[in-house]
């Protein structure tokens, strides 16, 4: 089980669709952009976006944030027949403040290197 923290960038996306929901995740990309996977746009009315949390269920966490998104983009080349250029970024409606439970994933510069070096 994670623990508070451990995995600051992981978000849930509960997908509302036009017939039920889906639950995604995703990854906090920065202070309002989070990366999820193009299916998970297929028919989105809104993303319920929910961080800084372990156990999506529980409400009485102090540290969590529930924001309501609409805004999001779906690769322009998504096949959902190939699942090719699976991806999307859904726009939160203001930025979250960054805190040890809520930290963008780290992604590497264009500067890294990984020559010899297992990724």
């Amino acid at each position: 089980t994670a623990t508070l923290g451990q995995f600051p960038f992981q978000v849930l996306l509960k997908v509302e669709l036009s017939q039920g929901r889906a639950l995604c995740g995703g990854s906090l990309l920065s202070e309002q952009w989070v990366l999820t996977a193009g299916h998970c746009a297929d028919g989105a009315k809104s993303f319920e976006v929910t961080l800084g949390a372990v156990d999506f269920e529980d409400t009485t966490n102090d540290g969590r944030v529930v924001l309501t998104a609409t805004e999001y983009h779906r690769h322009e080349k998504y096949n959902p027949l190939f699942a090719t250029n699976d991806v999307a970024v859904v726009k939160l409606p203001t930025p979250v403040e960054f805190n040890d439970r809520v930290q963008p994933v780290k992604l590497p510069t264009g500067s890294d290197t990984f020559t010899d070096r297992e990724v």
